[in-house]
């Protein structure tokens, strides 16, 4: 089961629909990732830009996390996009062209976190943060606790995630600016 995420932006396409397929289609793109096995079990979807034209399958191979979900209405340097985590691993994948998709550098990501109204996808790993918005990835955090997050939430502008920090030895609260991924305060 794919989880669809809400649409972060409607482009020039208007309607996007994307839908689980039975995986029986020919024809369809495969999606492979470096170091991803065309034999892992695969994510096999309908995409149908608005107006019906352009409609493709595809199916998105993944790692081992159990998380698998899509992003409607990411704006790409190329055009509308789908944003497509395949367990764990993910896909930037522009709507009318997705022979140039693009693989996620953060890997494997364990959790979606959707900023509407900002237009951003927190991508949210063991231990780092990937925003992904308007021409793809915007800024990935780097390391910023040792052994998972225990929450990640959005505020006005930024987000405030949890987790714990080996060489202090305690839970900590870093507070990052949902621009840039710029460090804020840590507590």
């Amino acid at each position: 089961m794919v989880d669809v995420v809400e649409v972060l932006s409607i482009g020039p396409h208007g309607e996007l629909e994307v839908e689980e397929a039975d995986g029986s289609h020919s024809g369809c793109f495969s999606f492979v990732a470096a170091g991803v096995s065309e034999l892992a079990p695969a994510i096999s979807l309908n995409v149908s830009p608005g107006g019906g034209s352009g409609s493709w399958c595809g199916e998105f191979f993944g790692g081992h996390e159990d998380v698998s979900s899509v992003v409607l209405g990411v704006s790409l340097s190329t055009g509308d996009g789908v944003l497509v985590v395949a367990r764990g691993v993910g896909y930037l994948v522009p709507v009318g062209a997705p022979e140039v998709f693009e693989v996620v550098s953060l890997r494997p990501i364990r959790d979606v976190v959707v900023c509407a109204s900002d237009g951003v996808a927190l991508l949210v790993g063991y231990t780092d943060v990937v925003a992904v918005g308007a021409g793809g990835e915007l800024w990935d955090s780097g390391r910023l606790v040792w052994d998972g997050f225990t929450s990640v939430r959005v505020g006005s502008g930024s987000v405030v995630v949890t987790g714990f920090d080996a060489p202090s030895g305690r839970d900590v609260e870093i507070t990052l600016d949902l621009a840039t991924g710029d460090v804020l305060s840590r507590f």
